[in-house]
Order: C-alpha cells, then sequence, then structure tokens
C-alpha cells in the first residue's frame, strides 16, 4: 500500500521563460490530499486555477503549455517531471508570469530544493492506473507503447541524422532514486542549425548557454552531464507529460523518438481507456444524477 504525498514547505524559483524570454516565478506549496498539481496564475487578479491534467493542454509545440478560459502556463513539463519523479502527489504552483522558469534546462534546481526540506506522507492511498493489454500509438516515425508491468519503466530511443548525436537508447526504472540520479540533471536540448528557426517563429526566445545544451557541428556548447544527456532529457520531458494523466501509472513506456505532441495524445489515449468510465462516475455523483 502506498500513500500519497506532498512536499513539506513552500519552496521559491525565479528565472526567465525558454521560449518567451520573460522572467517568471513560482511557488510551490504543499497542499491537502487529492488535489492533486494545481497551477495558479498568482499575476492574475482573479488568479485562475489550471489543474495540470491532459484535458487543459492547449499547445505541445516544442513544450508542453496548460491553459483555461484563455489564461495560459507555458513549458510546465520539467516542474511536473520533478514532482512526478519524486512521487508526489499534491502541490500548489503559484506563477507569476505565463512560463515556468526555465532554470539551468533541467529539473535539478526543483529536485534539489524539495530533496532538502523533505516530504510529508499523507493519510489516502495513492490511486494508480495499471494497464492489463498493451497501448500503441504512432506518427509517421515516432511511435509509444505501453506493456503492463507492476512498476513505472520507460525505454526510449532518439535517432538523429547528424555528426555528433546519431541513436542513443536508455531505459530506466522511474522512482526517487533514479530520478535524482541519473535523469534530473538531463539538460534540454537543440541543434545550432534550429536556432535561426526558432527565433524567427517566437521560440527558444529565453534560450542561453547557461540554460540549454546546444549541439554544434563539431561537439556540445558544454560538458555533458550524463554520457546520454539527450536521451536522458527526452525521459525528463516524458515523465513530465504523462503526470498529466492525474495518476500514478504503473507499465513500461517504450518511446521512439516520441515528442510533446504525441506524449499528450498517448495520455488522452490512457485517460480515455482507463479513466474516463471512473470521470463519467463522479461527474454524476456530484451533479445528483
Amino acid at each position: 500500500m502506498e500513500y500519497q504525498r506532498t512536499i513539506t514547505c513552500e519552496h521559491n524559483f525565479s528565472g526567465i521563460g525558454l521560449h518567451t524570454g520573460e522572467s517568471a516565478s513560482v511557488k510551490i506549496k504543499p497542499t491537502s490530499v487529492n488535489s492533486g498539481i494545481v497551477f495558479i496564475r498568482k499575476d492574475i487578479p482573479s488568479s485562475p486555477q489550471i489543474p495540470a491534467l491532459v484535458d487543459n493542454v492547449i499547445n505541445t509545440c516544442r513544450g508542453t503549455s496548460l491553459c483555461i478560459d484563455g489564461i495560459e502556463i507555458k513549458t510546465v513539463e520539467h516542474i511536473l517531471s520533478c514532482l512526478r519523479g519524486l512521487c508526489i502527489d499534491n502541490a500548489l504552483i503559484e506563477v507569476y508570469g505565463s512560463e515556468i522558469p526555465i532554470m539551468d534546462g533541467s529539473s535539478c534546481c526543483f529536485v534539489d530544493s524539495i530533496c532538502s526540506k523533505g516530504f510529508q506522507e499523507q493519510s489516502c492511498e495513492r490511486s494508480f492506473v495499471t494497464p492489463k493489454e498493451p497501448l500503441y500509438l504512432s506518427d509517421n516515425d515516432s511511435s509509444i507503447v505501453l506493456l503492463p508491468c507492476d512498476v513505472f519503466k520507460i525505454t526510449y530511443v532518439i535517432d538523429y541524422n547528424h555528426p555528433v548525436l546519431k541513436t542513443q537508447m536508455e531505459e530506466i526504472l522511474i522512482e526517487p532514486r533514479t530520478y535524482m540520479n541519473y535523469i534530473c540533471m538531463a539538460r534540454t536540448y537543440g541543434f545550432i542549425e534550429e536556432v535561426q528557426y526558432l527565433l524567427d517563429n517566437n521560440l527558444a526566445l529565453g534560450g542561453r548557454l547557461d540554460n540549454a545544451l546546444v549541439i554544434m557541428k563539431d561537439g556540445y556548447s558544454s560538458p555533458l552531464r550524463y554520457n546520454n544527456e539527450p536521451v536522458k532529457h527526452k525521459i525528463l520531458d516524458l515523465i513530465g507529460d504523462i503526470s498529466l494523466l492525474g495518476a500514478f501509472l504503473r507499465g513500461h513506456i517504450i518511446a521512439i523518438k516520441s515528442s510533446h505532441k504525441l506524449n499528450v495524445e498517448f495520455v488522452k489515449l490512457i485517460k480515455d481507456r482507463y479513466l474516463n468510465s471512473i470521470y463519467t462516475f463522479l461527474e454524476n455523483f456530484y451533479s445528483g444524477v
């Protein structure tokens, strides 16, 4: 039996948004059982709340963005990855700005702060989704498979036609120890050839050499933190996207050249298969049907 948990105290972070280039700050706060992960836009007078659920995804271009009633929060995947990687069920994330600050391009700043203060086990059992049959989704040469498994495990393959970065693969059990030691320091990355395209499309306006790993024609912009850092960052992103299911997943995900778009579509597939009947029951119950 596993119980839900939250954090013990407030954690504060500030920086710039990767894509907007604008200053932003966040406060991660503890909250009660069954609250889930909820973002709050504190820079807006009404302080609208945006639950971290797949139905609230509005954009998956170079990141995952959530939106309710026209109020958006961009690039949520790293902070969500941290919370899921550390097995945190319930937290409030107060956001001052339209994008989560990119920090150093990984999730380690969030992880280090939270781990330094610890966690609070709560009185309610954790919810799990445990598929009993395989699920599969593809988009051109990208694909994701979910296989039955009694733990949460990810196998990820990237493959590029590039002189520096070609094929990398990683398989890893996702739990707090492995997340802290082998995943959380992996930085977001991009190719030098993409930079002008991104800027022309108002993307990566806050990209810097201290918050991203740039892949040049003859090497990397800075020393690697892991020998296969790019594929590990893809796993980091995938964990954040999978957390939008709203329940912990037990299963083995095999992802080949996946993207935020495919990740989110796959979460919707899992939700439709395993959670919609539960959501419908709860909606009917609370509406008195």
